[in-house]
């Protein structure tokens, strides 16, 4: 029942209606940044007018990163937490009313290192993992990731980061406790629009004359943003109401959006 499009669209006017929430995918690289919840295509024709409306009940967001995992007992940075994605791609110059929410997606907390005791041969070795990372806040939301593993001879775990929503991000797993000298550092919480920055994980600790097992906490993901323009010149040609706080992701030029 729907009308199939002009062959060439110059001297047409196409409308994008959103009324309802769109999300995007999560990341699984920061390269990642670029994708986004909705994008408007570059192939319109020349002399084609392309708004995009989005309603009262509309929401366009990227998504969350998701937590850095907890790392293990040997002390090594681990991974740090993903990127959020984007909320709209615009790609063709466009009049934007907005009525509702154009928002990034917000990246993932960094995950806690561990660490291990080596007090001296004559005593127990004990080994202690890091806590996860919590998810971002976005549609759909960033998942928390695990405590590291291989706590040995009685060292305690670092707890699992939450999960975030689509408006909170998640909160950083649990220090896993000291034990002879072994502690794992705590997962950084996922990032929202309230606390907009994702934490860094905690720093484990090892015991000893003259030595320290552990490296420093991964870092937090960084936020998509909650336009991305894919030139310059597109975003200088569009019009209305298309400003985005910081704290929804702001708006970038960028080379491509995907």
């Amino acid at each position: 029942g729907y009308k199939n499009p002009p062959t060439n669209t110059s001297g047409t006017k196409v409308m994008i209606n959103v009324n309802k929430e769109i999300g995007s995918v999560r990341a699984t690289a920061n390269s990642d940044v670029n994708k986004v919840a909705l994008r408007t295509g570059s192939s319109w024709n020349a002399g084609t007018t392309l708004q995009i409306d989005i309603g009262s009940s509309g929401r366009i967001q990227g998504a969350g990163g998701r937590g850095g995992p907890g790392g293990d007992t040997g002390g090594s940075t681990p991974d740090a937490g993903l990127t959020g994605t984007s909320g709209l791609g615009v790609e063709y110059a466009a009049q934007i009313n907005n009525s509702g929410i154009i928002r990034c997606g917000y990246g993932g907390g960094g995950g806690g290192s561990g660490g291990s005791s080596n007090p001296n041969k004559s005593m127990t070795d004990f080994g202690a993992t890091g806590g996860g990372g919590g998810g971002g806040a976005g549609i759909p939301f960033g998942l928390g990731s695990d405590g590291g593993t291989g706590a040995f001879n009685g060292g305690n775990t670092g707890g699992d980061g939450d999960d975030g929503t689509k408006d909170a991000g998640g909160n950083g797993g649990s220090a896993a406790a000291d034990v002879g000298g072994a502690s794992g550092g705590a997962g950084g919480n996922g990032a929202d629009q309230v606390d907009t920055a994702a934490t860094q994980g905690g720093q484990g600790s090892g015991g000893g004359p003259g030595y320290d097992s552990s490296s420093a906490g991964s870092a937090g993901g960084g936020n998509g943003f909650g336009i991305i323009f894919s030139s310059s010149t597109i975003q200088t040609n569009s019009t209305g109401n298309k400003t985005v706080s910081a704290a929804n992701g702001g708006v970038s030029n960028s080379a491509g959006v995907a």
